[in-house]
């Protein structure tokens, strides 16, 4: 196979070719006196030969092999051929399934000599419904027809993928080497007929193709041990540097599959590379001498970083002094001052830009020095009184080509993240001090700020939000007028390509090629049409910025313990005062079991929300004696979660079990299934309506459901726990699991792992996923990082992490959802108390945004501090009961509607499914 989907050719006339190929010829014989392009002639035809066809036996070779592997009559006789396997594939379509010696259809054979224009004919017509499982076919060395594809370079194989859809069967198809299309694909080079710039274009764009159908491939090992991306590394050898396809792949693990995966796709075991750099929670924020050269022995980074997240960084020198002007690390002076002339003009009369600080120069120097050529993410806490200047923050990041941007500096000008990151930023955090000239700037046609023109002010919140809503405004319009002369422009496209095919098809002498070539455009332009109607208006997300809010500013060394707002704690604590001001009535209560390690009954927090209680943890060697669940242990863990669900959801009945607890493998100490699956029969056995599992079970893959406990895994009957979980689930009982801690080091882990528990990992208030936690093994996140807590007598403990803490928080906000509704109707919405209804609300809640599935409270739960006096549970006349007298207090108009409102976002189906 030499040539780059050449369709075969020949000098000789169609006769000879038939008589040459085509031992029995007696149906082509007749065909090629016959005029296909005349209907009665067709007709006519295949009435006289049904009998033939009819003998054509699908398991054996027939007449489409044979039609399939004749060469390509010349000019004068394409057009009598064309029209010949239209009406084949009209009448019998169904015998492209055939299957001749080895396996090979009749597409497979016309790929076998090059008979692109048979392949192309199958694919146009209309009548063969199912030519993407014919694709699916295999030979007996396991290869499919788009194997062959590849084989020949087909031009047409992205089309042929696209037909496959939305089966993924061919995709996964693997040869007797255990190659998918994708390692077989990599590793083809440029037919001898085509150039290598024209191959390597449509390579690069199968490989985008194929991995946006199908990405497991991308981990697929072969029987080599191999991924795609290793298998090209190999064909490569030395070329490496710079190669399209190995660039894609890298970039592509790298904003869109797990941790786990990427190391899984990109490296062998033992070839690990760094694929992020996070000082964040350093003990000391000064960097010793000698600290980088140390990491340099052991971390070696990939070209391409996830991310990379610093804290407020000094660095202390080699003289003792400590630093926070530093920017000739690794550098020689001259060279530095060499490459910042380059801009120099550029930067012309924009006085104080190099005043400030330079320190992540010499983290961002020593990462290039390191062989970083493109970091994703950078998360930078850059707050102080003193911030870096314009002029080292470009030095910093020039280069990498950063695509989401968030360096916490206040009143950061667009044109210094224009010269950083050019115009690979996709999604940028921005943090203002209310200053309406700097938000001008963001949002004016160039995207300047100039500090020197427009400085820093003191704006109160009323003046504030006016700023951010005009700044909102300005961006959208400027977005929805840039979509509109897009779609102008592709219309009158459209009507060209329309005015080309009308012309074409009006020639006597019409080209069939031409008019498919045309029509094949215009579906293109017609699909990007549809794309970019469809697509969504530019979102602006706002928060008020008092303190470290951010998921940057939330990035903080060990030492720092500054005490702030949590602004989405904030929001729902506003909401539920509230609540609490609404008539109440303790038979729409919500009831939640905290299934955890027993709650402090004495903190006046829990005063009348207690309602039953139970303990399934006996004191160890006895059978007798038993800890109350009234009595926590000392880490507190349930009372703090039982204090946070109080907090989200004040109208609450709390059923309080406490767990045993034993021993894993690994000595760690580890809640026992066996007391778990029993408290979580007692919760239903009370009748709660939600329950919260602040904890998690590791078990390995091998373990048993039916509780053998002689595999190497913890020892549970991990049966008996599914089977509760199983039994809560068909009471319409909500649970919500904590998702694990260990990040990509974690075991698949219970119950967050039951397809019928709501798993929820740890984010920070901003809704980014904190890095500790298993992407995929959270539906969603909530609130886990730095979340405040007060002591018993009100002073302020120590902030909460983890998603445990998270996990509380979503049941208190689910708890919160179904008690609205309750009061807002007088009875409940069965779907909210499903899984799957409060799925649904949590979708409607949480950011679309790449993996932020986080609800965003202060778009549905926000109520300003002066409504809160106002909101009223009753109506301006209250109805009197009539049998004793006693006003029955009723929802009011105004706050019924606001009620209403929530309820009717909240419930709306959802397309996403977050769990992967």
């Amino acid at each position: 196979m030499a040539r780059f989907e050449e369709d075969g050719g020949s000098d000789n006339d169609l006769d000879d070719d038939f008589q040459a190929q085509a031992p029995d010829t007696t149906l082509l014989e007749k065909a090629k006196n016959v005029n296909f392009s005349n209907k009665s002639e067709a007709e006519d035809f295949f009435t006289v030969n049904r009998g033939e066809f009819a003998a054509q036996d699908p398991s054996q070779r027939n007449i489409f092999h044979e039609v399939a592997e004749t060469s390509v009559p010349d000019k004068s006789r394409l057009r009598w051929y064309l029209a010949f396997l239209d009406c084949l594939f009209d009448n019998y379509g169904s015998l492209l399934k055939s299957t001749a010696e080895e396996g090979l259809t009749p597409l497979h054979s016309a790929f076998n000599k090059w008979n692109t224009h048979f392949v192309r004919r199958a694919m146009a017509n209309q009548n063969i419904k199912n030519i993407g499982q014919i694709f699916e076919m295999r030979t007996s060395s396991g290869e499919n027809v788009l194997c062959f594809a590849i084989k020949c370079c087909f031009k047409g194989t992205k089309d042929m993928i696209e037909r496959c859809l939305p089966s993924t069967l061919a995709f996964e198809n693997r040869d007797v080497h255990g190659n998918t299309l994708l390692h077989r694909l990599v590793v083809k080079g440029p037919p001898p007929k085509a150039s290598t710039e024209e191959w390597e274009i449509l390579q690069l764009s199968l490989v985008k193709q194929l991995i946006s159908v199908h990405r497991e491939a991308l981990t697929s090992r072969n029987k080599a041990g191999n991924t795609p991306f290793q298998e090209r590394l190999a064909f490569l050898e030395d070329k490496v540097p710079g190669d399209s396809i190995v660039v894609y792949i890298k970039e592509f693990c790298m904003c869109n599959l797990s941790r786990e995966d990427t190391i899984e796709a990109l490296y062998r075991t033992g070839e690990e590379r760094q694929i992020e750099f996070d000082l964040a929670g350093l003990p000391n924020p000064t960097i010793p001498p000698g600290y980088l050269k140390s990491l340099s022995a052991h971390l070696k980074f990939e070209s391409i970083l996830k991310y990379v997240a610093l804290p407020s960084l000094s660095f202390e020198m080699d003289d003792g002094s400590i630093t926070k002007r530093s920017s000739s690390y690794g550098r020689d002076t001259k060279d530095m001052a060499k490459e910042s002339s380059n801009h120099t003009t550029a930067r012309k009369g924009r006085k104080g830009r190099q005043k400030g600080l330079t320190n992540m120069q010499i983290i961002f120097d020593w990462l290039r020095e390191r062989g970083v050529q493109k970091i994703i993410k950078v998360i930078i806490v850059d707050n102080g009184d003193v911030a870096h200047s314009d002029e080292a923050i470009e030095n910093c990041l020039k280069g990498f080509d950063v695509e989401i941007w968030n360096w916490k500096r206040v009143d950061l000008g667009a044109d210094v993240i224009q010269y950083a990151a050019g115009t690979s930023v996709k999604e940028i955090s921005l943090y203002s001090s209310g200053n309406n000239a700097v938000l001008t700037g963001w949002s004016g046609p160039d995207g300047l700020g100039c500090p020197e023109k427009f400085p820093k002010g003191l704006e109160n919140k009323t003046r504030l939000k006016r700023n951010v809503d005009i700044f909102t405004e300005r961006l959208k319009t400027a977005f929805q007028a840039q979509k509109e002369s897009q779609i102008q422009t592709l219309q009158q496209e459209l009507d060209a390509l329309r005015g080309q095919l009308n012309k074409e098809k009006s020639k006597p002498d019409r080209d069939p090629q031409r008019i498919l070539q045309i029509q094949k455009k215009l579906g293109v332009q017609i699909q990007a049409q549809k794309i970019l109607q469809a697509k969504k208006d530019i979102q602006v997300y706002h928060l008020l910025d008092t303190g470290p809010h951010s998921y940057a500013g939330s990035f903080a060394t060990l030492n720092s313990n500054q005490e702030s707002e949590h602004a989405w704690l904030k929001v729902m604590e506003q909401f539920a005062e509230c609540i609490l001001g609404l008539p109440d009535d303790p038979k729409q209560h919500i009831k939640i079991a905290v299934i955890d390690d027993g709650v402090d009954a004495s903190l006046s927090l829990f005063e009348g929300k207690i309602a039953s209680g139970s303990s399934f943890c006996p004191y160890p060697n006895s059978k007798d004696l038993i800890s109350p669940y009234f009595v926590p242990s000392g880490t507190l863990h349930g009372t703090i979660m039982a204090y946070l669900i109080c907090k989200i959801c004040p109208r609450v009945r709390l059923y309080v079990a406490r767990l045993d607890e034993g021993y894993a493998v690994h000595g760690k100490r580890q809640i026992t299934a066996r007391s778990a699956a029993a408290a979580i029969r007692w919760a239903v056995k009370c009748g709660v309506d939600i329950i919260s599992m602040s904890w998690t079970i590791d078990f390995f893959e091998n373990s048993k459901p039916n509780g053998d406990t002689s595999t190497k895994s913890s020892a549970f009957p991990l049966g008996d726990l599914r089977n509760a979980i199983n039994d809560a689930a068909d009471k319409k009982i909500l649970m919500f699991g904590a998702a694990s801690d260990q990040g990509s080091d974690s075991n698949i882990c219970y119950p967050a792992k039951s397809e019928n528990v709501i798993a929820i990992g740890a984010a920070t208030e901003t809704g980014e996923m904190c890095t500790w936690v298993h992407h995929g093994q959270a539906d969603f996140t909530c609130p886990g990082y730095q979340v405040p807590f007060k002591r018993g007598d009100g002073t302020p403990s120590s902030p909460q992490n983890g998603s445990s803490v998270a996990t509380a928080i979503a049941a208190g906000l689910a708890g919160l959802i179904l008690y609205c509704d309750r009061i807002a109707s007088g009875k409940e919405d069965g779907r909210l108390k499903s899984k799957d209804g409060m799925f649904d609300a949590f979708c409607n809640m949480s950011s679309m945004a790449g993996d932020r599935r986080f609800p965003r409270v202060s778009e549905f739960f926000n109520v300003e501090r002066s409504e809160v006096e106002h909101w009223t549970g009753y109506t301006e006349e209250e109805d009197m009961d009539e049998g004793n007298g006693n006003a029955q207090p009723s929802l009011s108009g105004p706050t019924k509607k606001k009620l209403d409102d929530i309820l009717t976002n909240l419930k709306k189906p959802h397309k996403y499914v977050w769990r992967p």
